[in-house]
């Protein structure tokens, strides 16, 4: 898009953090895009972004403060992410191959549901039995395809190096 804009063009963003990927990036498209003579309207910003002095120093300040908010949001997913890890708690996304998704009668502190995974027995049960019998991740796919489980080879291959990771910490323990 920003290649095709020409002198007169306006650019209509929501909101400044979605726009632009840092701080940099941010006064860099601005300053390309003044250049060229196409406008820049911020929504969450309060409108138009144009070429004084003024509008170059708030737009400096809000992108700072843009690039500083979404490092803290990563950061803090991060850190929820290995704190629902530690506790055994289901950290989001589609469940693994092999498992499911139950929710425990425990709540967040947002009284959301608490959220586990479980394995599912008979998946584990044909995955155990596969690895015995030395099958390639491909081959067990095709079993797996058999006893009703449309699969890719890479979820068998995960899900055997996780059983296998834990029968060897079985072995040790």
């Amino acid at each position: 898009m920003l290649r095709r804009l020409k002198r007169g063009d306006c650019v209509v963003a929501l909101k400044l953090d979605r726009a632009f990927r840092s701080c940099a990036d941010c006064l860099n498209v601005a300053a390309d895009l003044n250049k060229r003579g196409v406008r820049l309207y911020l929504r969450d910003l309060g409108g138009w972004i144009a070429g004084t002095p003024e509008a170059e120093f708030r737009l400096t300040i809000f992108a700072g403060v843009a690039q500083f908010e979404r490092k803290r949001c990563q950061q803090r997913i991060l850190e929820a992410k290995a704190f629902l890890r530690t506790q055994g708690c289901y950290e989001g996304g589609s469940p693994p191959f092999g498992y499911r998704k139950v929710e425990s009668a425990e709540r967040t502190r947002h009284a959301a549901p608490v959220s586990y995974i479980e394995p599912i027995t008979e998946i584990h049960a044909l995955a155990r039995d596969l690895i015995s019998k030395k099958y390639s991740t491909r081959l067990a796919r095709g079993a797996f395809v058999a006893h009703g489980y449309n699969v890719s080879h890479v979820s068998v291959a995960k899900l055997f190096k996780k059983l296998r990771s834990e029968s060897a910490a079985c072995a040790v323990a």
